[in-house]
């Protein structure tokens, strides 16, 4: 079918307060009500798994981003646009995404998050510490997902597999990620996003360990762009600990560059060189936001998870070839 046969959405006849983002699924599909009503009449067709929950992320996320928030005509034809290139791609590659899809299934099943999957995001995770940490819940309705920047062998990953192949199984991890935290929604009932702590400690610039990687920002400056389109309400923020001063100065260039996209950037002030205790200890937004006690030690934490043999890694005595274990991870 042709996505350019369907009529332009229609608009919805009711009042258009400011939308709320964040909350019960039962209160925002109400809330959505109209809205989604128009959207889904003027979609290609959708996916059985594609219901309310599915498009109400794609609204969510619109009313966050249109320029006047309580426009409906605004919310409606960003959703809109964003939808009709997402169901596509999904059309195109529907085989590779269901079986992220079930992955996940499997791991919530299970009581984990999604640790195995194709090959090559076999051998991409055991270069990537990072990790669902299940049981530190931000107070929003968030998921933590840990990343050790600093650990992370950017210039392996960049050599696994051409361009083409690693996008592809970053979209798996995506949408596998998606799907978890569908799941997560489902369970309890609020619409659940992702906070990222982004953990610079030993962060280095070049070499193996380097972040500034060609080939591997190449794949991220790709799949953050697709990620914005087909991922839409993800992310919730993004916490950065342990910066070096060289990476706090970045980020306040970004803020000029990006404000928008700055919005979800929290920088704790404590770094690597010793101007703080480190972590998350003594960062006002995580103090305030985050279940300190339920974070792993080398985030300023007192969690261990020593029955799982430590948090990433923290205090594991079986661990990989990189010297690290990433328990619980995408």
């Amino acid at each position: 079918v042709s996505l350019k046969s369907h009529a332009p959405p229609t608009l919805p006849t009711m009042p258009a307060p400011l939308r709320p983002r964040t909350g019960r699924i039962s209160d925002l599909l109400s809330h959505y009500a109209p809205l989604l009503v128009s959207l889904k009449s003027s979609a290609p067709p959708l996916p059985a798994y594609f219901d309310d929950l599915w498009l109400l992320r794609f609204l969510v996320s619109a009313a966050g981003r249109a320029a006047a928030a309580a426009d409906d005509a605004a919310v409606l034809a960003a959703a809109s646009a964003k939808l009709r290139v997402a169901l596509e791609y999904r059309r195109l590659h529907e085989g590779w995404l269901a079986s992220a899809r079930d992955a996940a299934k499997a791991a919530r099943k299970a009581g984990d998050a999604v640790a195995s999957g194709p090959a090559l995001f076999n051998r991409l995770m055991a270069l990537l510490p990072c990790g669902y940490h299940e049981g530190a819940r931000e107070g929003s309705g968030s998921a933590l997902f840990v990343y050790r920047l600093g650990e992370t062998a950017y210039r392996d990953i960049g050599k696994l597999a051409p361009f083409s192949e690693l996008f592809h199984v970053f979209v798996w991890a995506a949408e596998a990620q998606y799907a978890f935290l569908d799941g997560i929604s489902r369970d309890e009932g609020v619409l659940t996003r992702a906070m990222y702590i982004l953990d610079m400690s030993n962060l280095q610039m070049f070499g193996r360990f380097g972040i500034l990687n060609p080939a591997f920002h190449r794949v991220q400056n790709a799949l953050s762009k697709h990620n914005e389109t087909h991922y839409p309400a993800l992310e919730d923020r993004l916490v950065v600990v342990n910066a070096p001063w060289v990476a706090r100065k970045a980020m306040r260039t970004f803020e000029g560059l990006a404000p928008s996209y700055a919005k979800k950037v929290i920088v704790c002030p404590q770094s690597i060189g010793g101007e703080g205790p480190g972590g998350a200890k003594g960062c006002p937004f995580a103090e305030r936001s985050l279940q300190l006690e339920l974070l792993p030690t080398f985030l300023g934490g007192d969690c261990t998870h020593s029955e799982r043999g430590g948090c990433m890694g923290s205090n594991s005595a079986e661990e990989d070839s990189l010297g690290r274990n990433c328990s619980s991870r995408f």
